[in-house]
């Protein structure tokens, strides 16, 4: 396998870790919208269906992010030892000077995912009144998965990539 190969493999697990969010946001964005659930935590006092559809998220979340990646790359026709070393790969971007450098720009993204929350949240009320954003963004608990997870998987994702580009371009020269 050549180095193109395994780094091209390290960038699907990085990108891979932010889609399985995405694909978390997107069941909970159709079970919303047809209506199927309806998300009752108000106050903090979450009903009954509010605990098994979380529990059924974070599982799904936790499966995709840990074999979506795994997957894909078998798909490709790597194996085990390629796919281990794309991993290990991987993790280590994230590891190095410019990866730890994601911690400050989390921190930012933080802020302005709040501020993102709050505006749209708003505007969604105002233009939107029964939208399903309005409904999600209504539960505490999802409202503040979406604020801590997204941000950071999206600053492992863009970091990790950048580190792996930078990587792959030194290998290359």
């Amino acid at each position: 396998m050549t180095d193109k190969n395994i780094f091209s493999a390290a960038h699907i697990f990085a990108s891979a870790r932010l889609s399985s969010l995405c694909i978390c946001l997107f069941l909970l964005m159709v079970l919303v919208q047809s209506g199927i659930y309806t998300p009752q935590g108000k106050g903090g006092d979450f009903l009954s269906w509010d605990w098994p559809v979380i529990i059924l998220l974070l599982w799904i979340g936790f499966i995709s992010f840990r074999y979506l990646p795994v997957w894909r790359l078998k798909r490709k026709g790597l194996n085990k030892r390629q796919i281990r070393r794309a991993k290990r790969l991987s993790d280590r971007a994230l590891q190095s000077p410019k990866g730890v450098l994601f911690h400050f720009v989390y921190f930012f993204m933080m802020l302005f995912a709040i501020c993102f929350l709050i505006v749209s949240s708003i505007l969604f009320t105002i233009f939107y009144p029964n939208g399903t954003l309005v409904k999600i963004f209504q539960n505490e608990f999802y409202c503040a998965f979406i604020l801590t997870a997204l941000p950071q998987l999206l600053c492992q994702a863009v970091f990790a990539n950048r580190v792996l580009s930078v990587w792959q371009k030194k290998k290359a020269v």
